[in-house]
């Protein structure tokens, strides 16, 4: 009696294949692979190095400076730029100030401080003691961060500014007057003498001219 013989298909054999390939023991076992190979590339590289360094060893510790270099510079910047303003050293505050930062400290209302005493004493002349006062204020907090006696930043409260420049500084009683009068007049319903508010910015101009 003849046995039939079954006729596998090249189609049969390549599905049959392709899903072995497939199963997770297969990938498991690939994935194993290659990671090794490239733990085994490492390892030459690693290998060809220590082999440089043997022969090169001059070479070596002149690159060993440079990292050492570089490491340290990447620390330092890290360190200044997480805590520059807090270690009381060089922030950014003490740096020469970009052009915009008068336009950032004013909000738009004047492009320099000089504008912006103009553009106060117009708007005090005009009968607008709101706006006189308000960039008058600015232009001291301005004036102040310029010098590095304080961080300006547009969340801060007045009280803020005021401990953080402290009572022993000579431009305090100034401040302290600007901001009593300016919280009077924009914040609530206080006296707006015109007269007073021109005080106020005559001096700071007077201050101003004196240190530059």
């Amino acid at each position: 009696m003849t046995q039939a013989h079954t006729v596998i298909s090249d189609d049969s054999i390549r599905k049959s294949a392709k899903e072995i390939f497939e199963t997770n023991e297969f990938r498991q076992e690939e994935t194993a692979y290659l990671f090794q190979k490239w733990l085994n590339k490492m390892g030459d590289l690693l290998d060809s190095f220590q082999d440089w360094t043997a022969a090169h060893p001059a070479y070596t510790w002149l690159l060993i400076a440079g990292l050492m270099i570089i490491l340290i510079l990447l620390i330092a910047h890290i360190v200044y730029s997480a805590f520059g303003d807090s270690l009381g050293g060089a922030t950014e505050t003490s740096h020469p100030y970009k052009a915009n930062r008068s336009l950032e400290v004013l909000e738009g209302k004047a492009t320099s401080w000089r504008q912006g005493f103009d553009k106060a004493n117009s708007a005090l002349a005009s009968g607008q003691s709101h706006e006189a006062i308000w960039i008058g204020h600015r232009v001291l907090l301005g004036w102040l961060d310029e010098a590095g006696s304080i961080h300006f930043q547009g969340h801060k409260t007045n009280t803020a500014y005021l401990i953080e420049l402290g009572p022993q500084d000579a431009r305090f009683d100034l401040l302290n007057r600007f901001t009593r009068k300016y919280e009077a007049v924009v914040y609530g319903n206080g006296s707006c003498d015109t007269e007073e508010i021109r005080s106020l910015l005559d001096e700071l101009m007077d201050r101003m001219q004196e240190s530059s």
